[in-house]
């Protein structure tokens, strides 16, 4: 990266969509134009943000058979932000402007303690896990190289949660009861010495 842990925030009009889907109406837009800032956000290990709430942020305000309307408003930040906070570019009224206003919000990671993310060894026991991992990875995404990467890792994160939930269930809870009885198991012998059934269980 080129400022590596360096929280950085850009929001401006990029006056050039990221892809076909950002732009309808009108002369298609250049390659040239749309993969010079795909290179840019590429090299820099920057995340364009989803827009919330609207699809294109600048209108020509014509009629129907010439609108044009495209994608142009931006917020890209760097991927250290998403330790520490979420954040979310939201949609805002057009006043005065053939551009909508786009407003960010910032919101720290408080009161919720952040594990890391683990690949248990014990999920590869499961004859669905490679077949799942392919289909949770290949989403379908568009945008920039980086952008399609944090989406396809998140997907395969959540969904794996849930699955490994609903396969192996609480291992912490098992773990835990698995202990108790281990531990009431421990006292028997204790008490009453040596016994087949409780050398057994």
């Amino acid at each position: 990266m080129a400022f590596p842990n360096e929280k950085w925030i850009l929001l401006r009009d990029f006056n050039t969509p990221l892809s076909s889907l950002e732009k309808a109406g009108g002369m298609p837009t250049s390659n040239e134009s749309k993969q010079y800032l795909v290179d840019m956000i590429n090299s820099l290990g920057l995340l364009d943000l989803d827009l919330l709430g609207a699809k294109f942020t600048w209108s020509n305000i014509r009629s129907e058979g010439d609108l044009i309307q495209v994608r142009l408003d931006k917020g890209i930040i760097s991927l250290e932000w998403i330790h520490d906070a979420s954040c979310r570019l939201n949609a805002l009224s057009r006043i005065g402007s053939d551009h909508l206003l786009i407003g960010l919000i910032i919101s720290p990671l408080t009161g919720r303690k952040a594990f890391p993310f683990k690949f248990e060894k014990m999920w590869l026991l499961a004859l669905d896990i490679h077949d799942n991992i392919s289909k949770w990875w290949n989403v379908d995404t568009q945008r920039t190289m980086i952008f399609r990467l944090a989406k396809k890792l998140a997907n395969v994160r959540s969904n794996i949660q849930l699955w490994n939930k609903a396969s192996f269930g609480n291992i912490f809870q098992i773990k835990e009861k698995l202990k108790k009885d281990l531990d009431d198991v421990q006292s028997q012998i204790q008490d009453v010495g040596y016994d087949p059934v409780v050398m057994d269980k």
